[in-house]
């Protein structure tokens, strides 16, 4: 039988705090310019989102930052892709029943007004560009109907951005 975990979400975000505070006294440039993808992968998602910092940051001190943004925004979009595709393939039919249970009528109208129709993908290419973590940015950009190399160009170009200005942020400081 198949049982869900209790707390899984609240179990994978500690052990991503606790990967970051193992990971912040190693040396990430002995992975040369890959450990940026590999950050940018991390950096994506909620649970790992710190470790990715942590690494990214890490190689922001060897490399040029933008070396170090454009790689790591390619890790980036792969973690985007995945939820995206999620979206846009299984969403329905994991909250088919609450959709359905609510009214589906009133928010698919909702959902198809001219307002909501700019706001979506407006509010989802915000939170992606932030130094927040890009799950509901990213649902938001998978609901909105937007194409699939359209969202890979937007993901690339706006976490490349979020983690430049992350990166900058550190130098100054």
């Amino acid at each position: 039988m198949n049982t869900p975990i209790r707390h899984l979400n609240l179990i994978l975000l500690v052990v991503g705090l606790v990967l970051a505070w193992i990971l912040k006294s190693y040396d990430f440039t002995t992975l040369g310019i890959l450990g940026a993808f590999v950050g940018g992968v991390m950096f994506a998602s909620v649970f790992t989102v710190a470790s990715g910092t942590i690494i990214l940051l890490s190689l922001a001190n060897t490399f040029p930052i933008w070396q170090v943004a454009i790689i790591a925004g390619l890790g980036a979009i792969i973690t985007n892709f995945f939820i995206f595709r999620f979206v846009r393939d299984n969403l329905y039919n994991e909250i088919k029943d609450v959709y359905e249970f609510f009214g589906h009528r009133h928010l698919t109208t909702l959902l198809h007004t001219k307002y909501f129709h700019w706001f979506i993908p407006l509010l989802g290419a915000l939170i992606i560009a932030s130094p927040l973590p890009d799950e509901f940015g990213v649902s938001l950009l998978g609901i909105s109907q937007m194409s699939q190399g359209k969202f890979l160009a937007l993901a690339f170009v706006l976490n490349t951005i979020g983690i430049s200005l992350i990166l900058v942020v550190q130098k100054l400081l």
